[in-house]
């Protein structure tokens, strides 16, 4: 396992998300909003059809997870990422929320950053525009 293995594996435990094949997409949301957030783990995303995907995440996690490495005791979170992590974890609930709710959050907040680096009108993600109009994400 190397290191970025090794902090997702830590980050996944804290934000109390477990993995299993069909949860792939919750995974990809809230580590694309970790990310947004300011904890870099070096993931690239970008949209497919069911919300945001990053294939070196999708690796890791499939390597993390197939059970033939174990997380060793003596790796532990920065108190500061630990405090970050439930701070997040109140405003998305990671653990909580439905997965509909967490992949809509990492929709809106791709969106955002996609109209923030072009002049585009809203693009439609499945099927239903996040904005009403231009003027609505202006605030």
């Amino acid at each position: 396992m190397d290191r970025r293995q090794t902090l997702l594996a830590l980050l996944l435990i804290e934000m109390g998300l477990s993995y299993e094949n069909e949860e792939s997409t919750t995974h990809h949301s809230s580590i694309y909003l970790l990310q947004r957030s300011g904890i870099e783990l070096g993931y690239n995303f970008r949209w497919v059809g069911s919300g945001v995907f990053s294939m070196d995440l999708e690796e890791d996690l499939l390597k993390l997870f197939s059970g033939k490495e174990t997380l060793g005791e003596e790796w532990d979170l920065d108190y500061k990422i630990i405090i970050k992590i439930g701070i997040l974890n109140n405003r998305y609930g990671f653990s909580t929320s439905s997965p509909e709710e967490i992949n809509a959050v990492a929709a809106y907040k791709f969106q955002q950053l996609f109209l923030a680096s072009t002049s585009e009108r809203p693009v439609q993600l499945r099927g239903t525009k996040l904005f009403s109009s231009p003027e609505s994400f202006s605030s």
